[in-house]
């Protein structure tokens, strides 16, 4: 289970169990501490949403010093694809779904409202964020990104560890009937006539397949639509969803 963590100036994130990236920080933060206005109150951090810019932009620099970021990151302007870029130095990468650096200080950092923040540590100080929906998962973002690590570093998938951050769990998400069979039937569950997709389950199996050794993955169990004291949620809330951000840095 993920630890939440209440920082400097009331700021919230939820971080992974401690060490199991190795010396890599990570967290997802949560909605608390910000200057958000309803419906995005309080720690908005999606600038596509409809918030106020400088409300953002005050949350932003609110949660990056609270957590201690060292300096700027490097941002990815979202695609629900599978495209991952190797980055070196700040600044707004994309179309893109993931995010790999072994530069460090330099943050990776992307907003998520229910989709899963999937965060990655390998050897040679090699990090990486992927931001993964269903559409992502059936395409194989997962896999996309544990190949790019594994080809960057040069070491094999086994060295790599990962935390499946906070997403909306299987009993809120609903799909279509066109998804469960894109997806293994372990992680659809047909109780009630209409098909649930569980997503953190589907991104376990996909890291487990690409090579992680199950003790390497950990998720946090923590759905963000059953938790609106905590995250905003899309599914939950519709298109003026806020967003949470995900950051990882060593």
């Amino acid at each position: 289970m993920a630890g939440i963590v209440l920082g400097a100036g009331g700021i919230g994130w939820v971080r992974p169990p401690e060490g199991h990236l190795g010396n890599a920080h990570a967290l997802l933060s949560t909605r608390t501490g910000g200057v958000s206005a309803p419906p995005f109150a309080d720690l908005n951090l999606g600038r596509s949403a409809g918030d106020a810019l400088e409300s953002v932009t005050e949350n932003e620099t609110r949660l990056a010093r609270a957590a201690g970021l060292a300096g700027p990151p490097a941002r990815a302007r979202l695609a629900h694809g599978t495209r991952v870029r190797i980055v070196d130095v700040p600044g707004i990468y994309g179309p893109t779904d993931g995010l790999l650096t072994s530069r460090e200080g330099l943050p990776l950092w992307l907003t998520v409202a229910d989709c899963l923040p999937v965060f990655l540590a390998g050897a040679k100080g090699w990090i990486g964020l992927l931001h993964c929906g269903w559409r992502g998962a059936a395409a194989g973002c997962v896999g996309s990104i544990v190949n790019e690590m594994v080809e960057a570093s040069g070491r094999p998938a086994s060295t790599i560890r990962a935390w499946i951050g906070p997403g909306i769990g299987a009993s809120c998400y609903p799909v279509g009937p066109k998804v469960p069979g894109l997806f293994p039937q372990e992680a659809v569950d047909h109780a009630g006539g209409i098909p649930h997709l569980d997503l953190p389950r589907v991104a376990e199996i996909q890291l487990r397949d690409a090579g992680l050794p199950d003790d390497s993955i950990a998720r946090s169990g923590l759905c963000t639509s059953c938790r609106p004291d905590l995250f905003f949620s899309f599914r939950r809330d519709g298109p003026r969803s806020g967003r949470m951000a995900a950051v990882i840095w060593r």
